[in-house]
């Protein structure tokens, strides 16, 4: 049997393991493992193990995702979230859907701290949802409001999915949060329109709250400044080469920390709390990582990247066709698997096939992780949407369902604008790093 078709097969199984239910870690190695004994034998199979998991376990480069995983849990046990959410209630609050705007708003602010879907899903259920319901809100607004708003987080810096694309890709990580900055805008401000135009077809969607006073208004802008420090800290001292980007994320947590302090926001619980989270989700996401290495060792060796570029080099696409096929992929496979496992898994396939045909790296990372955040809060079978679900007490997973769509296609009329308008994308970085 050719290799190329054993490494399709390989993917297949791969997927069929994750479908049954097995965690995707161990679909990644169980496959890896079981195709590499095929090809090379099960003792290739089992030194290949060992190999990947000290070598990525010791690969400083990956150090970059836990400081800035340990980043994210500071800010969040420092209740910075809620901070800002308190800010933009207190300036829109009193607008049609204005509680809805202030979860838009402090979601793509929250991102540019955590940068993950499910920790600003997390925060602002908590958070913003209970206001919401004591207005009168209805669900389907609601809800729909805070998977969308989740979904800005991996494209606002620091981005995991840009860290782990730029890690796996050698692209420059700095420059990917720079390229990811308007995009995530432009999504932002999708979502404002999609709440105003319907709020303004049925008011008691989001009925008016009351009006602060101009005088908590401006007190109110405190509650933003530790974040835009934050943000500041790390975007800035990247961009301007004072460090690297895992040195940024360091900085990040010292950042996190000094400020969570000063504020005089956490406890001897609280703190460690943040630590033993922080080391669950590093954990998981090493497991993944080390699974995914196994896997990609497989999928190298059967030669899967030379083969699909020989079948698109033979059949003469356009370059975009090419790049909607992939995108339009990643969509549909973000239904059902999360952003981390799929990119480990499809970046090293389709990368080189993508740059060998001359399409822009920069803008294809970008469109890449909006198309597979997209699919993630897409019925019916999103995983983020039922995770919404355990976390907003009492919801019903089809008005979640309803809510979602929603802002499904708001999402897919900014992909279309990115696709055509390409600049939207590196402009920015262009500009910056004069690329």
């Amino acid at each position: 049997m050719d290799l190329p078709l054993v490494g399709l097969i390989g993917v297949i199984v791969m997927l069929l393991f994750m479908f049954a239910g097995l965690p995707t870690s161990f679909s990644l190695l169980l496959s890896g493992m079981l195709m590499i004994g095929h090809i090379r034998g099960a003792k290739v199979a089992f030194d290949v193990v060992g190999t990947e998991m000290f070598a990525t376990s010791a690969d400083y480069i990956w150090s970059v995702v836990c400081f800035f995983i340990l980043m994210g849990f500071l800010c969040l046990y420092a209740r910075l979230g809620e901070d800002i959410y308190i800010t933009f209630y207190k300036w829109f609050g009193h607008l049609r859907g204005g509680l809805a705007y202030a979860s838009i708003f402090a979601s793509t602010a929250m991102a540019g701290i955590v940068g993950d879907m499910l920790s600003v899903a997390s925060t602002m259920g908590t958070i913003a949802y209970p206001q919401m319901k004591k207005y009168g809100y209805k669900d389907i607004l609601s809800i729909g409001t805070i998977a969308a708003g989740s979904t800005i987080g991996p494209l606002i810096p620091p981005s995991m999915g840009f860290i782990i694309y730029g890690v796996l890709t050698g692209q420059s990580i700095g420059m990917l949060f720079i390229a990811g900055i308007i995009p995530g805008l432009v999504l932002a401000g999708a979502f404002t329109l999609n709440i105003a135009i319907r709020c303004a077809i049925d008011p008691k969607l989001g009925p008016a709250g009351p009006k602060s006073p101009w005088k908590e208004r401006i007190i109110s802008l405190k509650y933003g400044g530790p974040i835009v420090i934050l943000f500041l800290l790390i975007i800035g001292g990247i961009y301007a080469g004072i460090f690297t980007a895992i040195e940024g994320g360091a900085m990040g947590c010292v950042g996190a920390l000094a400020i969570g302090l000063i504020m005089r926001r956490f406890t001897r619980h609280s703190f460690f709390n943040s630590l033993i989270e922080a080391g669950k989700l590093i954990g998981m996401i090493f497991l993944i990582i080390i699974g995914a290495t196994v896997f990609s060792r497989f999928v190298a060796w059967c030669n899967l990247s030379g083969f699909l570029l020989n079948s698109v080099t033979s059949l003469a696409l356009d370059p975009k066709v090419l790049a909607a096929a992939i995108l339009a992929f990643y969509f549909f496979i973000g239904f059902a698997v999360d952003i981390l496992p799929l990119m480990l898994i499809m970046v090293p396939i389709f990368h080189p096939v993508v740059t060998s045909m001359g399409i822009d790296p920069t803008w294809f990372t970008v469109m890449s992780v909006i198309s597979i955040q997209a699919g993630e809060i897409t019925p019916p079978l999103s995983t983020m949407l039922f995770a919404l679900k355990g976390i907003i007490p009492g919801s019903n997973i089809n008005t979640i369902f309803n809510a979602a769509w929603f802002f499904v296609i708001s999402t897919a009329l900014c992909i279309i604008i990115l696709f055509i308008f390409p600049p939207l994308v590196t402009w920015l970085p262009g500009l910056l790093y004069g690329k």
